[in-house]
């Protein structure tokens, strides 16, 4: 008996834990799940940037660059809200974001270095659009 019961403790709080985190526990959910948090204010958006973009990376786009596009993002998007996993690999999510800003689901493509730390890499946003996808972040 003891033993049921702790098992279905250990259930109750895996299915818990997977409704409140339904970011895949990889390297690129993790870091997919941070920058979903980071996104309501310019403040953790740019503590965010600092913990999990590379040195190489501010090379290529410095933290302005990097700001000024959360700015644009933040303006066009307002708020975003998970609505579910399209594919998941341990370096790359692809996740479906409710953008709140003109309620439109969009696909935001995670990718992350494949040697730890695993800094993130870029991250794009399937849009509709004549010409494919728009990148962020590179």
């Amino acid at each position: 008996m003891r033993k049921t019961t702790t098992l279905l403790l250990f259930f109750a709080a895996a299915t818990l834990f997977a409704a409140t985190n339904p970011f895949p526990a990889t390297p690129a959910g993790g870091v997919a799940k941070a920058w979903v948090e980071a996104f309501p204010t310019e403040p953790t958006m740019k503590a965010f940037l600092l913990k999990n973009i590379s040195a190489d990376g501010f090379k290529r786009r410095s933290l302005d660059d990097r700001l000024k596009t959360y700015r644009d993002l933040k303006k066009k998007y307002v708020s975003l809200r998970f609505d579910s996993i399209v594919e998941s690999s341990p370096f790359e999510l692809h996740v479906s974001l409710l953008c709140t800003g003109d309620n439109v689901k969009r696909t935001f493509i995670f990718a992350v270095d494949a040697e730890p730390p695993n800094k993130l890499a870029s991250i794009s946003i399937a849009e509709l659009q004549h010409h494919g996808l728009g990148a962020l972040f590179h």
